[in-house]
């Protein structure tokens, strides 16, 4: 199971609702580099094995589907 860092549920909601499952996490990289740190310490503290990194958004696009 993979889980956005922009997923609505948090890393201990996903970890606590599927503890048997084997969880990654998609993580962004945050201007501000701590937010990205303790993100990848609260996966590792919650049993996730694996980082999934996305590094093809520096920037937000506006698309059609998210303005209406």
């Amino acid at each position: 199971m993979m889980l956005s860092t922009w997923a609505t549920s948090s890393i201990e909601e996903v970890a606590e609702a599927a503890p048997e499952a084997l969880r990654w996490l998609q993580l962004y990289i945050y201007k501000d580099r701590e937010v990205t740190k303790q993100l990848v310490r609260r996966a590792e503290r919650m049993g996730y094995k694996a980082i999934f990194l996305t590094a093809d958004t520096p920037y937000l696009g506006h698309r059609f589907d998210d303005t209406c």
